[in-house]
Order: C-alpha cells, then sequence, then structure tokens
C-alpha cells in the first residue's frame, strides 16, 4: 500500500511553475538631474539641449522627431539648422560610448531621428542610479 501511494503521489500532474518574463528593458530620462539612464543603470549626464532633443524624441515614441519639428521647439534659441541636429546627435553619440552605451538612436535621411527602444520620462532619479 506504501509503495502504490507513492506511485500515485509520483503520477500525479504537478502544477507548473509560473514563468513571468523580465520586464521589458527601458531606458530613463530623469530630471533633475537630467540624465538618460539605460537598462543596466548606466546614466549619461545631458545638457539642456541634450535633454530637451531626447524628451522630443520621447513624447512621439515609434514615430521620427522630423528636422523641422526640432527647429519649431524653441524659438528664443534661434533658427536651428538641420545640420546642427546632425552635431548634436553625434556628440551625443560620442559621450554615451565614452560611458560603455550605445544610444539607441536610428537617423531617417533626410527626415529626422528617433528612438528605436522603450523609454519613460521620470521626473526625478531614483536614488539606487545614483
Amino acid at each position: 500500500s506504501v509503495l502504490r501511494a507513492l506511485r500515485q503521489h509520483l503520477d500525479a500532474p504537478r502544477p507548473q511553475p509560473k514563468i513571468t518574463p523580465p520586464p521589458p528593458a527601458t531606458w530613463r530620462l530623469t530630471a533633475p538631474p537630467r540624465r538618460l539612464v539605460d537598462p543596466q543603470e548606466r546614466a549619461l549626464p545631458l545638457t539642456l539641449t541634450e535633454w530637451q532633443f531626447i524628451s522630443l524624441l520621447l513624447l512621439a515614441p515609434n514615430r521620427v522627431l522630423t528636422f523641422e519639428q526640432w527647429q519649431d521647439t524653441s524659438l528664443r534659441d534661434g533658427l536651428r539648422q538641420s545640420h546642427n541636429v546632425a552635431v548634436l546627435v553625434s556628440r551625443l553619440r560620442r559621450k554615451a560610448a565614452h560611458r560603455g552605451i550605445k544610444l539607441p538612436l536610428q537617423a531617417v535621411r533626410g527626415v529626422g531621428y528617433t528612438f528605436t527602444e522603450p523609454c519613460e520620462r521620470t521626473r526625478q532619479e531614483s536614488k539606487r542610479a545614483a
């Protein structure tokens, strides 16, 4: 009878453990301080102009920030030229590369730029990434 009970126990269906996938890796744009934090918690300090640029990219996920939209963002800064955006992105990528970060910025030739990975915008950076 003990063997029969053991056999029933071993043959009984076992509940499958619930495997929950990890949350998608997201980038965070924080202010203050103005930083872009990658999914590995590496922080990239941003100038005000860089922060504004990334912020505009995040306002329209999966869409392209056009050169015209960037130019129209701040009249007090004066007229921005399309090549200025390329210079901004180039410097931003170089600064990120020095910290081992690869920015998910994709250029759309003749149109503008898009941020290609999930990102959230937070008002204040959490203490864990400080």
